[in-house]
C-alpha cells in the first residue's frame, strides 16, 4: 500500500472513532471499515508494502489498563509486545531490542 492509502485510511479511521464518540476497543473494526470504503472509491486492495512483516510492536501509554488491553489485543493477534509507560522507558525497551534484533 503506498503512503497516500496509508494516510487516507488512517485519516478516515480516526474520523469514524470521532464520530461514534471515541469508543475503545474498536480501533480494528474502524480500520476494517476505512479499507472498505478506500475499496469502494474504487482504489486498489489494502496490502501491506512488499518485505513489510511486523513482528514487534512497541506500546507507549501511561494509563496502565489501556496498555495492558492494548498489549492483550495485538498479543492476541500474534504480535511480540514491548510495553512502556513512558517516552523514557520506551526509548530504553527500542533501544535494547534493536541492539538485539540487528546485531552489529
Amino acid at each position: 500500500m503506498d503512503q497516500d492509502a496509508y494516510n487516507w485510511i488512517s485519516r478516515r479511521a480516526h474520523q469514524i472513532w470521532e464520530q461514534e464518540g471515541c469508543p475503545s476497543g474498536k480501533d480494528r473494526e474502524h480500520w476494517y471499515r476505512a479499507v472498505a470504503e478506500w475499496e469502494t472509491k474504487g482504489n486498489r486492495s489494502y496490502e501491506p508494502p512488499l518485505g513489510t512483516r511486523i513482528v514487534t510492536v512497541l506500546v507507549v501509554e501511561d494509563e496502565a489498563l489501556i496498555r495492558f488491553a492494548t498489549a492483550d489485543a495485538l498479543e492476541a493477534a500474534g504480535f511480540k509486545v514491548l510495553e512502556a509507560s513512558c517516552a523514557d522507558e520506551a526509548l530504553v525497551l527500542l533501544r535494547g531490542h534493536q541492539r538485539h534484533a540487528w546485531p552489529d
